[in-house]
């Protein structure tokens, strides 16, 4: 019925709506040690997670590392080493499969779908009590380090116990060109009772993974190192940041042990992906070399993907940097609420106003957009002024004239002044036309009229 369709078994959303009959939850978890692989000529070291799959539109988002199956020292045969613990809610005397894919199997992407594992007659929650045909779990080779591969979990009813002839174990064992809708049909499997997935994108250890099975070579993706780091005992005489990273003129993943990328810490910071990346500082004179607290600093010199540049941590631990010096820095939450506290209640004057608590903080933003107090998040009625781009200063340290006292917001004697930033916030919202009509004229008197004039 299923396989009927094409020679790829080519899933249409809702195809398989008449099997899907969730029954229980689907829990995925990985333990993972820390280890280190060779790379290009240099030696990578990952850090160790633990973690469950925690379920959401686009996520979650781990890489081909911490979503493994291999041990050191990383040869074909230890591709097949681990597999993650897999727990449901089953009923004893009944039989399942589980399916484990990658599911590109859409039309035009046939050739990659990709049979990751799959265990069949499973009595219980563990893998080991599959006593069917079973092709071991192996972990994501990922190909793509700009969209991310979308791994499942599908845990099918069986009718009974399933039957596979030695033709079609050939073709399952291949693992290449899956066809799922074939799968069903050859195995009769029933109802779908439980899913679970996960987001992977290309990371270097993918590379050595579809290196070893002969898919890549390293000419593919080696390609001669354009700078090092700066080695150990090089001066560090002008870094100016308040981590303490003096091991890092080496390569490393420098930020796997800080309290911010440990479990129960930050989490937004370990789910931008860095915290286990390996990274130097490396000269300035370095081809994608990034400024840094009065050094410089790269990924690609450790054979990394480089998630920092581009997360918003960077922008809060860098926020000095997109406001003034010389005491104009924009403020963090905690300054701002100390200068504006209302004694009465206890509370900064701006979140008694109705503004968030890191509204204008950190950095240069288009703040107002996002508060509803202000009146500026509704886009078809903010004003232009909502559009500006500002952060709060310390009125008392930033006398500069290109700073004024705030009247968006009243705060007397709050100490706070704003500032409008030269340039723009990466995600500002472009604001609308009549905003900018200026700019698409000339100035002295030459401007685009509005409509009223």
């Amino acid at each position: 019925e299923y396989a009927a369709s094409n020679d790829f078994g080519f899933l249409v959303g809702g195809d398989l709506n008449s099997l899907l009959d969730l029954t229980t939850l689907l829990d995925v978890s990985y333990d993972q040690p820390s280890g280190d692989f060779e790379y290009c000529g240099n030696t990578v070291c990952k850090a160790g997670a633990s973690f469950s799959l925690e379920l959401s539109a686009d996520g979650p988002l781990h890489t081909p590392w911490h979503l493994r199956s291999a041990r050191a020292p990383y040869t074909a045969a230890d591709f097949f080493s681990y597999a993650p613990t897999v727990s449901f809610d089953y009923v004893s005397g009944t039989k399942y499969t589980l399916v484990i894919m990658d599911a590109l199997q859409k039309q035009g992407h046939g050739s990659l779908a990709y049979l990751h594992g799959l265990y069949t007659d499973l009595t219980s929650d563990s893998l080991s009590s599959a006593s069917g045909f079973v092709l071991p779990y192996v972990g994501p080779g990922a190909p793509l380090s700009m969209t991310p591969n979308h791994y499942e979990f599908i845990l099918f009813e069986q009718s009974g116990s399933v039957d596979i002839d030695s033709a079609y174990e050939l073709e399952l064992t291949s693992r290449a060109n899956f066809n799922l809708t074939k799968l069903i049909d050859n195995l009769n499997l029933g109802s779908i009772r439980g899913i679970s997935w996960s987001f992977a994108f290309n990371d270097e250890f993918a590379n050595v993974e579809l290196t070893v099975f002969g898919l890549l070579t390293e000419d593919d993706y080696c390609e001669p190192w354009a700078c090092e780091c700066l080695g150990s005992g090089a001066s560090m005489a002008s870094y100016t940041g308040e981590w303490n990273f003096s091991e890092a003129l080496e390569c490393g993943a420098w930020d796997a042990e800080e309290d911010y990328c440990q479990p129960g810490g930050l989490e937004d910071f370990r789910s931008e992906g860095w915290c286990n990346e390996s990274w130097c500082f490396v000269s300035s004179a370095c081809p994608g070399a990034v400024e840094w607290f009065g050094m410089y600093y790269s990924y690609e010199a450790c054979g990394s993907v480089d998630y920092y540049t581009d997360s918003e941590s960077y922008r809060l631990d860098t926020y000095a940097s997109n406001a003034g010096g010389d005491g104009c820095d924009c403020l963090s939450p905690e300054a701002i609420a100390s200068l504006s506290l209302n004694a009465t209640t206890g509370n900064s004057l701006l979140v008694d106003l109705g503004y968030s608590a890191t509204y204008g903080a950190n950095y240069c933003d288009d703040h107002d957009l996002d508060e509803s107090a202000g009146g500026c998040n509704d886009p078809d009625t903010a004003t232009c002024w909502c559009y500006g781009t500002w952060c709060y200063v310390n009125s008392s340290t930033c006398t500069d004239d290109a700073f004024a006292s705030s009247v968006s917001v009243p705060v007397d004697g709050a100490g706070l002044s704003y500032k409008f930033c030269e340039e723009p916030a990466e995600d500002e919202v472009a604001a609308p036309l009549e905003c900018t009509a200026a700019t698409n004229a000339g100035g002295d008197g030459c401007d685009c009229l509005s409509p009223e004039a």
